[in-house]
């Protein structure tokens, strides 16, 4: 054996003892191609990892201050709070579902196995989860721990006996806060975290996670730097200066909504008068029991100021819009306080908020179909066949009706015609069950007809084309 093959063997080896995807048979038939790979292709010799630049706004220099200051993000401002849950709300309230891996009836049970563990099997509805899941939003990134018990489980069919199997009991959220430290090897791969767990008595206590016990969900991931980016970073700015308008508008509202006071004094006053006058005007106050008394000779009087005064609340509206526009929800505004907008632009705006919030949700399935539904099937099952969680219904009905318009168009103009084949590839990207009659199984294929394969072929679309 060559140094290219060894090398290439106990590489592969190693990482198929750790990964459940990349199984190992012990198989002794080698790929050959047109080109002999170099034997340095199996070495990884760089680093994914980034150099550490801090962020120039001192409040936001360290993840522990900065995630105080997103919090006060999130708790203070209404339209913080709003952007983010008009972008979680499309996620959180689509459908989720897991697809086998092809039609055989061993694929399905081991579907219906892991769909149950994900969506049902757990001690936390699926919803709460995909909540902690979603806090990689304000916080950059979010993380669950995996974690299994062994647990008696029988498919529907019938017949089907009780087993006990190893099954997931959580995916226990772990607070972005308690993170204490990322470890990375030489390659910039993450190897574990350090966690100050609280314990029941209420003390912290560092604990280091293993990375194979999570799934680690990055906001706006930059290289092999698991910690992302906040999805409030950036509209950081707004709500400061928001904030300070706010203050502004009190003061301007307190001193000058009656008016500027101003006292003349009568010809040769003392300074103790002018001291008092000062006093006076400077305590006037607006309420139910508000007045002056002045001695005689005093003309009290309210001034209005010159010009036109700064219209902060004009400003704090501009804020407002840049805060929804950075989770690109500013169509929420369209109507509002004399904003103009018509339908045909606020849909165009959901149109592209809509797709952006489906990468989101197919980010977070490839999260977990890499990283949880492999380990959660090897431990069961012999295969290296695994389903995968897919997502649905995140703003695919516009497309969906311009798509059924252009089917329709190319059978109208007969450059397209309605076989079974194209029946089935319809309504798998309709997510529509399969017509009475219509068999994708089967070692004999009958007239009409369409195999797994055959199907495979004839372009089922991806989440991207949906």
């Amino acid at each position: 054996m060559d140094v290219f093959k060894f090398l290439k063997n106990s590489f592969s080896f190693k990482q198929q003892t750790d990964d459940p995807r990349r199984r190992h048979t012990g198989t002794s038939y080698n790929a050959g191609g047109t080109l002999n790979p170099d034997p340095g292709v199996v070495e990884e010799q760089g680093s994914s990892r980034g150099g550490l630049i801090r962020d120039i706004v001192p409040q936001l220099a360290s993840r522990q201050q900065a995630a105080i200051i997103y919090e006060e993000m999130v708790n203070g401002d209404t339209a913080v709070d709003i952007s983010l849950r008009a972008a979680k709300s499309p996620i959180l309230g689509a459908d989720y579902f897991v697809e086998a891996s092809d039609e055989t009836p061993e694929a399905d049970e081991i579907r219906e196995f892991v769909e149950f563990n994900l969506l049902a099997g757990t001690n936390a509805p699926f919803l709460l989860i995909l909540e902690d899941i979603l806090r990689m939003y304000e916080q950059g990134f979010s993380m669950v721990e995996k974690v299994y018990e062994e647990r008696e489980w029988a498919p529907k069919r019938t017949g089907a006996n009780r087993r006990k199997y190893t099954m997931l009991r959580k995916l226990a959220p772990r607070p972005s806060s308690t993170i204490k430290e990322f470890k990375y090897d030489d390659n910039g791969g993450p190897v574990s975290i350090v966690q100050s767990a609280v314990r029941a008595d209420g003390k912290p206590e560092d604990v280091e996670i293993p990375i194979e016990k999570l799934i680690i969900f990055s906001n706006n991931r930059r290289g092999g730097n698991l910690e992302g980016k906040s999805l409030l970073r950036t509209s950081y700015r707004s709500w400061f200066f928001k904030s300070n308008l706010y203050n502004i508008d009190g003061i301007q509202k307190e001193r000058h909504g009656m008016g500027f006071p101003h006292i003349e004094l009568p010809a040769g006053y003392t300074d103790k008068q002018k001291e008092a006058a000062l006093e006076l005007v400077q305590n006037i106050r607006t309420n139910e029991r508000g007045g002056a008394v002045t001695p005689f000779g005093w003309k009290l009087s309210f001034l209005e100021l010159p010009g036109q005064p700064v219209d902060v609340m004009r400003s704090i509206e501009h804020h407002d819009g840049q805060i929804l526009l950075n989770t690109m929800t500013q169509f929420l505004l369209l109507g509002l306080e004399g904003s103009g907008g018509g339908r045909a632009t606020s849909g165009s705006h959901q149109d592209m908020f809509n797709k952006s919030l489906r990468y989101v949700g197919n980010l977070i399935c490839d999260y977990i179909n890499l990283y949880c539904i492999p380990y959660l099937v090897a431990y069961n099952f012999k295969t290296d066949k695994f389903p995968r969680l897919r997502v649905r219904n995140i703003g695919e009905t516009k497309d969906l009706q311009q798509w059924a318009s252009a089917m329709a168009n190319l059978k109208a103009q007969g450059l397209i015609t309605y076989t079974p084949e194209t029946e089935v590839w319809i309504r798998s990207v309709i997510d529509a069950p399969l017509k009475p009659g219509i068999s994708i199984e089967g070692d004999a294929p009958q007239k009409g007809d369409v195999t797994g394969e055959e199907q495979g072929n004839m372009g089922r679309p991806t989440d991207d084309a949906e």
